[in-house]
């Protein structure tokens, strides 16, 4: 009688070691899963990351269950709940596995064949990517803002892309005042864009007031991905001749 008693104690002290083992191991799991593989989907939407959490807890908690129950015997259960995990999992998964799939298959169409570097405008998104992953691409606007972009969307949408070899035409105005030597400032500022890497640098007045000229300083720059830095730069260099001229 005792020996049967303490036998069932130990049996049901093994099962509530198991238990909790079991749902210390899945709080870590859920905790991984979510901090290296959902987190960083930051391109997807929001209803797709929290759809993907759940399924990710739900099936934490079906493959507990399956090693419970082979543990303790019952076989053709535990791979039915596998089986039927496995097939939950796929189908919460689908969004992944969409962008994933759709991010290879762009990479053999040139004209979707997005790299670094390039520029592109889609839905009211313009900049350059300075990222991409295997769901999607970061791109950087001129307000210095990123903006994740699905491969789904690239596809769905129509784009506008000007790869980064290709280069792109610089174009800045500003006003000086009617007094500043124009000629002057023309040559200063077009050798300072040829020292900045600016192909077919030149300066053009566009229109003259009563107070100030309307000038355009022009070129084609290749790294996109500096073209905002360079127009600054332009810019405080005309500062500097204007200020030097007074």
């Amino acid at each position: 009688m005792l020996l049967s008693t303490g036998m069932e104690l130990n049996s049901a002290l093994t099962s509530i070691l198991i238990g909790v083992i079991i749902v210390c191991v899945g709080i870590l799991l859920d905790k991984a899963i979510n901090k290296w593989l959902i987190s960083p989907l930051k391109s997807l939407k929001r209803g797709d990351i929290v759809q993907l959490k759940l399924i990710s807890r739900v099936g934490i908690t079906f493959i507990l269950l399956v090693i419970l129950m082979y543990i303790y015997g019952q076989h053709l259960a535990s791979l039915t709940l596998l089986v039927l995990t496995v097939i939950i999992s796929l189908i919460g998964l689908r969004p992944i596995i969409e962008e994933y799939f759709t991010g290879q298959v762009m990479k053999f169409i040139d004209e979707y064949r997005i790299g670094l570097g390039d520029y592109v405008e889609i839905n009211g998104i313009k900049g350059y990517v300075v990222k991409t992953t295997c769901l999607g691409i970061v791109v950087r606007n001129s307000r210095n803002e990123l903006a994740h972009i699905p491969y789904t969307k690239l596809v769905k949408r129509v784009i506008k892309r000007i790869p980064a070899k290709e280069g792109i035409e610089l174009q800045v105005k500003f006003k000086v005042p009617k007094e500043t030597n124009i000629d002057l400032l023309k040559v200063k500022l077009t050798d300072y864009m040829t020292q900045l890497g600016v192909e077919d640098a030149k300066v053009e007045v566009l229109s003259l007031d009563t107070d100030s000229t309307e000038l355009i300083a022009r070129g084609v720059f290749r790294d996109l991905r500096l073209i905002d830095d360079i127009k600054y730069r332009v810019l405080d260099k005309v500062w500097e001749i204007v200020s030097k001229g007074k």
